[in-house]
């Protein structure tokens, strides 16, 4: 049976008979999965299109290929299992990754697929991390490392595992240092490598990061971050020079071993409907005024809107017209941040709801139960004082804990 040349866009998990042109861009450091049994590398490639697409090498098949594939070389690729990527493991557009195994075909090919100077990142500068705090947004970053920490360990979990961080001070030209936080083997082995340059100033690639609001505004490692360390491209070369130029202004910076970004400056509640910025910061103590407050409803499984009293199973909802909805469970919580200059009432929705209740709507509603714990979130919130980040423009609709800090969106 014959095979035929494809394009990375037209391979999916019914494609038969295929054979992938493909040029591997990045290879990454082999690691274990959490339960310990299974060891993984993932590799990055692109066809001659520019569509990238994940292949990932388990046990034993991480020795087999690993030595016969190399950067920036380019390969005929067949018999490869192709299965759908689960979001939160995605490192490439496409929606399928190549799973070697036994029957695998790789044969290197002498034409390259693409010029070695393509660009494959879109990064995004330090100074506007604050926009996507505490959003589900995953970005690439570039950035000279100025000081990497000393290792600490966690209790993450209920069952207690240890989870190992170790945090990294990491600038760019906008001359912002921000705390970029590694987890687990990344602590480890990337840190370590990072460390052994750190004289030199090394320039790191850091794919898929995560911004969060935890004690100011840092970064954090996903299960699918890729670092790269001083690697050559255009983008590296530019921040390169600049770092050659403004060596006595990184100096400084190092030696006054900056930990976290700054908090802009506070704005008083009063003062926010003729605040022009997207990004404002508040610090106002949290409050619950109705702690007898139902903290879930039965929702539209399309338009999240109240479902009709005594719906059905399967209903048309008179918000958004859909049939066949289905009535599910949502969480609510209604808060009141305040400051000395007057008050923002604020109600939160669903995962947002769920991240201060700390519990599933789910479990609310076959508990049919809420009052009591939402005096107990009041409670909490009395005892200490909170930093606030609103954005984007008025009538705000989410906040959320973190760590002395809570977090609001405005839309």
């Amino acid at each position: 049976m014959t095979t035929e040349t494809i394009a990375v866009k037209e391979l999916n998990d019914q494609t038969r008979n295929w054979v992938l042109k493909l040029r591997l861009l990045e290879k990454y450091h082999a690691r274990t999965s959490r339960n310990g049994q299974t060891k993984f590398q993932r590799l990055l490639f692109t066809d001659k299109q520019g569509t990238m697409i994940q292949a990932t090498l388990f046990n034993e098949n991480i020795d087999i290929f690993g030595t016969i594939l190399n950067i920036d070389s380019s390969y005929a690729i067949s018999n490869a299992s192709v299965k759908h990527v689960q979001p939160q493991f995605k490192v490439a557009q496409h929606d399928f990754e190549l799973i070697f195994n036994s029957k695998t075909k790789i044969v290197h090919v002498s034409d390259h697929v693409t010029p070695f100077t393509q660009e494959h990142h879109e990064f995004v500068p330090l100074s506007d991390i604050s926009k996507h705090v505490d959003t589900d947004t995953r970005f690439d970053i570039l950035a000279i490392v100025l000081e990497v920490l000393q290792p600490r360990t966690i209790i993450k979990n209920k069952i207690g595992i240890p989870t190992h961080i170790r945090d990294i001070i990491i600038m760019d030209q906008s001359n912002s240092p921000i705390t970029l936080s590694t987890w687990d083997e990344f602590a480890s082995n990337e840190c370590n490598e990072i460390e052994l340059l750190l004289d030199s100033f090394p320039i790191i690639t850091a794919s898929n990061i995560k911004p969060v609001s935890y004690n100011g505004l840092s970064l954090s490692t996903t299960p699918v971050t890729i670092f790269t360390i001083n690697k050559e491209s255009t983008h590296y070369t530019s921040l390169r020079n600049w770092a050659n130029d403004h060596m006595a202004q990184i100096l400084q910076l190092k030696s006054s071993k900056p930990s976290l970004l700054k908090i802009p400056s506070i704005t008083p509640i009063i003062n926010l409907p003729q605040v022009k910025d997207n990004i404002i910061w508040i610090q106002a103590s949290v409050s619950i005024s109705n702690t007898t407050q139902r903290l879930w409803y039965l929702a539209c499984s399309k338009c999240n809107k109240s479902a009709p009293k005594d719906c059905e199973s399967r209903f048309t909802c008179p918000n958004c017209a859909s049939e066949n909805c289905e009535p599910k469970p949502r969480s609510i919580l209604q808060l009141e941040p305040h400051d000395e200059t007057g008050a923002l009432p604020i109600t939160l929705f669903g995962s947002e709801a769920e991240r201060v209740t700390n519990i599933k709507s789910e479990k609310l509603h076959n508990a049919n139960t809420g009052a009591r714990r939402a005096d107990q979130i009041h409670q909490r919130f009395k005892r200490r004082q909170n930093i606030l980040h609103p954005r984007h423009s008025f009538c705000p609709t989410s906040l959320w804990s973190r760590n002395q800090k809570v977090e609001c969106q405005r839309n």
